[in-house]
Order: C-alpha cells, then structure tokens, then sequence
C-alpha cells in the first residue's frame, strides 16, 4: 500500500492520537492499535521512547490520511526541541490532516491491498483470515512460535461476508455530487431539550471511493474559520466510513450480539 508522510515535531503522543507540528500548522493523527513505530533504519521503537520534541514523519494511508499507520522517528529532539514542545498549547486548534499537508512516503505491506483506484476494482479478502490481526511484534517476542491461523468462526464469516458485500457495492458506485445539510442541535440541561444550533451545507464530491467537501457555509454563510470549530461536524457518511468501519487496518473487534 502506498502511503503519504507527514514530518513534524512531535508535541503529545497519547493513547488515541498524535499531535503533530509541521511547519505550516498542527496536525491531529488518529491512533490505532495496530500502528507501527519504526526508526530510519526500519527497526522497530517502542512509542513509550518517544517525546515532544522528537522529529517524526507520520504516514497515512491517501484515503484515511488522518489514521497514522506509521510513525518513524526520523531524529530524538534537542534539548531546546524538546523544552519548546513541552509548552502548553491549544489541542482543539489542531487540523485534520489532508492529502495537501503530505507528501509520498513509501509503502506498507498489508494483509489486504489497498483499493485499486484506476481501475475501482477491490482485492477480495481471504476467506482464511480470522478477525484478530497478526501482531508481527509478539511473534518475535523470546520464546515465541508461530501458530496456524485459527479456523473461522460464525462472527468471522459474518464479517467476511460483510466485507465482500461492501466491496461489491463500493465497486459498483458511480462517482456522483451531492448536496448535503445537516441540522445541528444542542442542550445544556440533564433533560436533554434539544434546541436548533444552525444548518451546515456541503456539496459533496464523492469519485474513487473518497469525498472532499466543497462550498462549505454555516447557515447559507461560509464559516470564518475551520467548519470543526464551529460546532458539531462529520465526514464519510456516504463512503468512506462504510470502508473503515470493514476495512482490516482498522483493526475493529467485532461480537456476537448478546443473548
């Protein structure tokens, strides 16, 4: 899978996401359970050796550029690096990364491919792969052997069928424009009296399983800042969070229902 990297420096690195300093502005990474930490060399670091200050390049996935599935530590901080990362600063001023903040950084091999944007088509997914990821790092843990990949079980299969129902549909979706509004409301007592908080519109461009947002306003007014900061905001509800939400690098844990 080719990936797009971001280099910065390191401000706070948390359990759930990464907070990035790039010379044009902060970036907010997603983490997952399943994201690499590497240095130059490809050697894996443990991300509890990381510190504000630290130079990183954090790569992302061109689809989900906000999901880091890579972080190399490209050089450990200065002291004076380090001492000015550790400042205080605003989290909720940080960006959503874009493809525009990125640049190409290499590729990562996956259990499933990427989509094939020239050609829509989407690899199949091995009917053979259990839901739990293969953890490469426990495996080269002392005294660790490797297992044969546990049999499919009924939530499995209901997965897996899932995947390839989702796969066909997005293959078949045309790319098409839409005019999305969204009502936003809020409450501020424990009885939850939802009342109007002004209608966000979007014209929608949905073309080689991504959107991208244009024409953005907040009450038929284009926003003066970042449509984030203005109250309640989401992307994906037409494609990619339906690719997400299935896609094996997400890493989601999926149950039976309870009885």
């Amino acid at each position: 899978m080719t990936l797009l990297g971001a280099d910065g420096t390191l401000r706070e690195l948390r359990e759930k996401d990464l907070f990035l300093e790039t010379p044009k502005r902060l970036l907010r990474f997603r983490m997952l359970a399943k994201t690499e930490f590497k240095n130059k060399a490809g050697e894996q670091v443990r991300d509890s050796l990381l510190k504000p200050g630290d130079q990183l390049q954090v790569e992302a996935n061109r689809i989900d550029p906000e999901t880091a599935l890579r972080v190399v530590l490209i050089r450990a901080g200065t002291p004076a690096e380090r001492t000015a990362a550790e400042l205080p600063f605003d989290h909720d001023s940080a960006h959503t990364p874009l493809e525009a903040d990125m640049r190409p950084a290499g590729t990562i091999d996956v259990a499933n491919a990427e989509p094939n944007t020239s050609t829509g088509s989407v690899e199949p997914v091995p009917e053979t792969n259990s839901i739990p990821p293969r953890r490469p790092d426990l495996e080269r843990e002392e005294g660790a052997t490797s297992r044969p990949p546990a049999p499919m079980n009924s939530v499995d299969q209901v997965v897996a069928d899932a995947r390839r129902a989702a796969d066909a549909f997005m293959e078949e979706l045309p790319d098409f424009v839409v005019q999305q509004e969204t009502t936003r409301y809020h409450s501020f007592s424990n009885g939850a009296q939802w009342k109007p908080d002004g209608v966000v519109s979007a014209d929608v461009v949905c073309a080689g399983d991504q959107e991208e947002y244009h024409n953005i306003r907040v009450d038929g007014r284009p926003s003066p800042k970042p449509v984030e900061k203005t109250g309640a905001w989401s992307t994906g509800e037409f494609v990619t969070t339906l690719r997400n939400l299935l896609s094996p690098e997400t890493d989601a844990a999926f149950y039976p229902p309870r009885r």
